[in-house]
């Protein structure tokens, strides 16, 4: 039978153990000095099965945090308005911000997690904001302007189509190859919640 895949599952270690020699059949126990008598060794031979050596795939778990990029990032399925998005993010700990897409791998990555990994394509918050109804949208936690951007074409996003003003979030089709809408922040969508680290 061949046990080369066999793992040892626990090993407790003190000053007066010992690991012992590694065999392939069996297992070696040492059992501990006690008032200056010598340890004693037993080897005791237990047949093992190997049922399986082959790996399954798991199932992607949507609840933790994950990494990539250099961030993590965790989502969060629940509808919230964009401050209400943005509180919870902040809530988490350690301490954390809505996503901020930089890039088009971003982008992907924002997509991939919502719709492929965690089958929950939809509209996801984004961490922009136009502060001054110009159209263009910073980006809160980094400060930054939105040098990527991946507006819904067809519909001239953005757009403001609810009235002049009305639209200063951004939220992702992640479900539509992640174009971006420009929506007001008081509608309420999932969130990814993005950390440095």
């Amino acid at each position: 039978m061949n046990t080369h895949s066999c793992q040892l599952l626990s090993v407790h270690m003190d000053a007066v153990s010992d690991t012992g020699p590694q065999t392939y059949h069996g297992w070696l126990y040492y059992e501990r000095k006690i008032d200056g008598t010598m340890p004693t060794t037993t080897t005791v031979d237990v047949e093992t099965t190997v049922l399986s050596t082959e790996t399954t795939q798991t199932t992607f778990d949507c609840s933790i945090w994950h990494y990539r990029f250099g961030h993590w990032y965790l989502l969060d399925s629940n509808y919230r308005t964009f401050n209400d998005s943005r509180t919870f993010c902040a809530s988490l700990s350690p301490p954390a911000y809505v996503i901020e897409v930089q890039s088009q791998a971003d982008n992907d990555w924002l997509s991939e997690l919502t719709s492929t990994l965690c089958e929950a394509p939809g509209e996801y918050w984004l961490n922009g904001y136009d502060t001054d109804n110009s159209g263009t949208f910073t980006w809160i936690d980094s400060q930054t302007p939105s040098t990527y951007t991946n507006w819904y074409q067809p519909t001239g996003e953005p757009n403001d189509s609810t009235g002049p003003g009305s639209e200063k979030c951004i939220a992702s089709s992640t479900g539509y190859m992640g174009v971006w809408v420009d929506i007001p922040c008081t509608v309420t969508r999932p969130v990814v919640c993005e950390r440095n680290f």
